[in-house]
C-alpha cells in the first residue's frame, strides 16, 4: 500500500506541477482546443479523429465558459481565459493515473513488486509522457484508455473460475477499449 501512495504521488506530482504554465498555445493544442470550442458551440467541422476525447474538452470548455469566439491558432498564442488550465488538468489526470494502471497490469501478470515499481517509474519518469500529459492532447485519454483495457482483459482472463467476476472485467475491458477506439 505504501508503494501505491508513493507511485500515485509522484506520478501526480509530475503531471501538475505547474500545469498552469506556460499559459499560451503549446505545438498540437492550436488543434484541439479549436476542436473543443467548436464542439461546444455546435460548429460543423471535419474531424478526422473519433469524436470522444475531443468532446470531453468540449465538456470542460462549455462549463468553465470558455470563449468559444477566440481563436486559438497560432502556437505562442496567450491564453485569455483560465479554463485551459482545467482542460490541461482533465489530460494530466489520465497520464497521472498511467503509472498505477502499469504497476497493477504488472501485479496482474504476476510479476514481483519489485518489477511493478520498476515499471511504473518508467512511466512516471520517461519525459514524453510526461510531457504527453500536461498538454491539451488526446494522446493521455488514449493511453489511459488502452492500458485500462488491457488491464481489464488481464483480470478477466485471470478470473475465468468466477462467471461474475469475468463478465464485470470483461464489460469494463470492452468500455476502455470503446472509449480507445473512439479516441483515435
Amino acid at each position: 500500500a505504501e508503494y501505491m501512495g508513493f507511485i500515485t504521488i509522484t506520478s501526480f506530482a509530475t503531471r501538475m506541477y505547474k500545469l498552469e504554465f506556460p499559459s499560451v498555445v503549446l505545438f498540437d493544442e492550436i488543434h484541439f482546443v479549436s476542436m473543443a470550442q467548436w464542439y461546444a458551440s455546435r460548429k460543423y467541422f471535419f474531424d478526422i479523429h473519433p469524436p470522444l476525447a475531443k468532446l470531453l474538452l468540449a465538456a470542460i470548455v462549455h462549463f468553465t465558459g470558455f470563449h468559444t469566439d477566440e481563436p486559438y491558432r497560432d502556437i505562442g498564442k496567450e491564453y485569455k481565459h483560465e479554463a485551459f488550465y482545467w482542460m490541461r488538468l482533465h489530460q494530466s489526470l489520465y497520464g497521472a493515473l498511467l503509472p498505477i494502471i502499469a504497476f497493477l497490469t504488472i501485479r496482474e501478470f504476476g510479476g514481483s513488486l519489485l518489477s511493478s515499481i520498476l515499471a511504473s517509474s518508467f512511466v512516471i519518469l520517461e519525459l514524453s509522457f510526461q510531457t504527453i500529459s500536461r498538454a491539451i492532447l488526446l494522446d493521455s485519454f488514449l493511453l489511459f484508455s488502452i492500458g485500462a483495457s488491457v488491464l481489464f482483459a488481464l483480470k478477466m482472463w485471470n478470473s475465468v473460475n468466477s462467471k461474475v467476476l469475468f463478465w464485470f472485467w470483461a464489460v469494463s475491458c470492452g468500455f476502455w477499449m470503446g472509449c480507445a477506439f473512439s479516441t483515435k
